[in-house]
């Protein structure tokens, strides 16, 4: 990943991982382009606008815009997301039948 600072110098390449820690540290401004290219070359044509931080923030998320999620790794996630989704229904229902267990075996206790 490359960016253009204030004085609209190019910098880089950097992994995603550095321009993250750096964005976590509060060091990029919403004006600064970045551009993403394969292996660490200079982008073709440095007059492109780039991409900017507000646009990576919509795409990727506040937290991590500069991590890109590919559609494989996308597919793995929400997989585990709905077998977690399926896995706590299926303790909120032991839940439920436990308490209506108790709740009958508390109103045997009070006839006895």
């Amino acid at each position: 990943i490359f960016f253009k600072d204030k004085t609209q110098s190019l910098i880089g390449p950097f992994t995603e991982r550095q321009i993250q820690e750096w964005y976590r540290k509060g060091w990029f401004e919403n004006s600064f382009p970045f551009y993403f290219t394969e292996r660490g070359l200079s982008p073709s044509d440095e007059k492109s606008s780039g991409i900017s931080l507000d646009y990576l923030r919509s795409l990727n998320g506040v937290g991590c815009p500069f991590f890109k999620i590919d559609e494989k790794e996308e597919r793995e996630f929400e997989k585990k997301r709905r077998e977690r989704k399926e896995k706590l229904e299926s303790i909120e229902k032991e839940i439920a039948e436990l308490h209506l267990q108790c709740d009958a075996v508390f109103c045997l206790e009070k006839t006895i």
